[in-house]
């Protein structure tokens, strides 16, 4: 009986491991697809820093500025990624 009693205790570590595993997965998924979302919006980003000369260097900053927070925001996703 104490066996039986052990063997349903293990089961149901083994399903909580499996449905968080699950979840890990799901999460990991929707990570994956937010990191190419904001590779893109870099990516368009720096694209505009190749306007003409006639822009002022304020929305230069802005971008460069705006550049860095994506990168930063990439960053932790990739090391949330690699966990």
């Amino acid at each position: 009986m104490a066996t039986e009693a052990g063997i349903g205790n293990l089961k149901q570590k083994v399903d909580l491991l499996i449905e968080a595993y699950q979840t890990r997965l799901s999460e990991n998924k929707l990570l994956r697809k937010e990191n190419e979302l904001l590779k893109q919006q870099i990516e368009e980003l720096r694209g505009g820093q190749m306007a003409p000369s006639g822009v002022d260097s304020n929305h230069k900053d802005r971008v460069r500025y705006r550049i860095d927070e994506l990168v930063k925001e990439v960053d932790k996703c990739i090391e949330i990624l690699k966990k």
